[in-house]
């Protein structure tokens, strides 16, 4: 009868003679010493499952080797900048948008007219084009 087991020291999954029991090989893959395990015993050591035996899984190759994850973080942060930023920069611009007639006058004598005109009429549409045309008039 056949022993199947894992080397303690990499992936390696060996299957030996049950009359190899209890002998000492070495691994073929990483040329260990290792002890044959008897019937009895179980097939696997807890160090068997380490993290060196894991890294060589085809899929975290997939996702090291193809910087899968490093790809998915960036968009990630794209995603998030565009959903919680975008409305910020559209307010933003919608503010100084409404606010040119006062941007635009801040030099003239009446400066805080031209400001209270466009803060309190401006949404009219009619006190944004007054507030700017006062703004753009010359001063005597």
């Amino acid at each position: 009868m056949d022993i199947h087991f894992i080397c303690p020291h990499c992936p390696q999954s060996l299957v030996v003679d049950s009359a190899g029991s209890g002998e000492w090989i070495n691994c073929p893959n990483c040329k260990s010493a290792i002890e044959i395990p008897s019937q009895t015993e179980p097939t696997f050591s807890k160090d068997s499952f380490s993290r060196k035996s894991f890294r060589s899984n085809s899929f975290v190759d997939f996702v090291i080797g193809n910087r899968l994850l490093k790809y998915l973080a960036v968009i990630c942060a794209i995603v998030f900048t565009a959903y919680y930023f975008f409305p910020l920069i559209i307010l933003a611009a919608a503010l100084a948008l409404y606010f040119i007639p006062s941007i635009v006058g801040r030099d003239k004598k009446n400066k805080e007219g031209i400001f209270i005109l466009n803060f309190f009429l401006g949404w009219t549409g009619i006190g944004w084009v007054i507030a700017l045309i006062w703004a753009v008039l010359k001063e005597d």
